[in-house]
């Protein structure tokens, strides 16, 4: 008796070891062997990047995206195909995980008559799912001259945009091609530019680009050896445990300072820790600094003035993890000399030497003093009227101060000696 017991639980436990959440990506083709104890998997599929066609013809369609969840038996196996890119002017492939859900791939582009603009390829539709959304069309192109942007790949927040149209012949050939149309969030990715030419005699090419990962449609190419752009591949996720882990919406970025930013999202699950990437406005996720979250808001420091930056956010629900949601895009404060000027508030002695003596009408609520460069030097409450500060630990030369006073802000120019 005392060995059946023992015996049927290390059965128990084995599928408790193996039926913890966990994820498996696909970016080729495989076969996907449902965990022991598992019953139930998250499908995230996006089809291929639809290539750009030549000579002056349209971009790539953008894939599909689609989302669902699924009752599965344990040590299944489930076949994952995944799109393929987009050659010249050629369509995406459909990515398909077992007989689940679906995203074909983007149409190519291709050639339109003189005068037209278009060719654009159509963008990919996802199927089978909860959530299905439909890739972006390819920009079109004009004649022998200029491309069409590609088509942005659905992704999980939504559509994917349509690629950029280039400008019809005006007898001048210098133009970019058309804009490549931006992912419909995470995993899907944005298209490639259209071929264009940098100069009025099309000699000299603006070159198309590629389609981004995953999914996003090739850019068309242009009629002076200025070839077209590839799509990307497709890709799936195949995810399981308790539940799925839902992605975070609603991204925004509020309380914007010189070196600062407050972020902020919906959690629409239960997780309670949360990963940031965020850099440069444009920058490829996976490439900026990633930051774990234990609470929201959350204070992003570090930053420079008058730039522009990109955050993505992902739920880590313990064992599994969403979808990237984002990028949101917002931009730091500009360090001006005076733009804000409080009424009544007098400073001196300017240039500094030992001490800065800070007088108001009001109550002075904060005093923040920068570097040039954005580097926060002195940062203090104050909550009077009156106030001195100890400036002789500061280096020779510019700085700007912050002053809050019943609810105005001032930025002054300051030197030290």
């Amino acid at each position: 008796m005392k060995k059946t017991l023992s015996l049927i639980s290390i059965v128990l436990l084995a599928n408790f070891i193996y039926a913890q959440p966990g994820s498996q990506q696909f970016i080729t083709s495989g076969d996907f062997t449902v965990p022991t104890g598992v019953t139930s998997i998250t499908i995230e599929v996006v089809g291929g990047g639809g290539g750009g066609g030549i000579n002056g013809t349209g971009g790539g369609g953008g894939g599909g995206y689609s989302l669902g969840t699924y009752s599965v038996t344990p040590l299944a196996i489930i076949p994952v195909t995944i799109g393929a890119a987009g050659g010249t002017g050629t369509a995406g492939g459909t990515t398909i995980v077992g007989a689940f859900n679906q995203a074909t791939g983007g149409g190519p582009g291709i050639w339109v008559p003189n005068p037209e603009v278009g060719g654009g390829g159509a963008g990919g539709i996802g199927s089978g799912g909860t959530l299905n959304y439909i890739g972006g069309e390819g920009g079109g192109g004009y004649y022998t001259y200029f491309g069409g942007g590609g088509g942005g790949a659905a992704g999980s927040l939504g559509n994917g945009s349509n690629g950029g149209d280039t400008i019809p012949w005006t007898g001048i050939c210098q133009t970019p091609g058309g804009s490549g149309g931006a992912g419909g969030g995470i995993p899907g990715g944005s298209g490639g530019k259209g071929a264009g030419f940098t100069d009025t005699f099309c000699n000299i090419t603006n070159p198309s680009a590629n389609g981004m990962p995953y999914g996003g449609g090739g850019g068309g190419g242009n009629g002076n050896g200025g070839g077209p752009g590839m799509g990307y591949s497709g890709y799936a996720l195949i995810s399981w445990g308790s539940g799925p882990c839902s992605n975070p919406s609603n991204l925004t970025a509020f309380n914007i300072q010189f070196t600062s930013a407050m972020l902020d999202w919906t959690e629409n699950g239960t997780a309670t820790t949360w990963n940031i990437e965020w850099g440069f406005s444009g920058f490829t996720l996976g490439t900026g600094n990633p930051q774990v979250v234990l609470a929201k808001p959350y204070l992003l420091e570090g930053l420079m003035p008058n730039t522009s930056y990109d955050y993505y956010v992902q739920a880590d629900c313990g064992g599994t993890t969403s979808s990237w949601s984002g990028p949101v895009t917002f931009e730091t404060d500009v360090l001006g000399t005076a733009d804000n000027a409080i009424d009544g508030f007098t400073y001196y002695s300017n240039p500094m030497q030992e001490v800065l003596h800070l007088r108001a009408n009001s109550t002075i609520e904060s005093v923040v003093i920068y570097t040039i460069s954005g580097q926060k030097v002195i940062d203090q409450n104050i909550g009077t009227t009156t106030t001195q500060l100890i400036v002789s630990n500061l280096s020779t030369g510019a700085y700007l101060m912050k002053v809050v006073s019943a609810g105005q802000t001032g930025i002054y120019r300051l030197i030290k000696k």
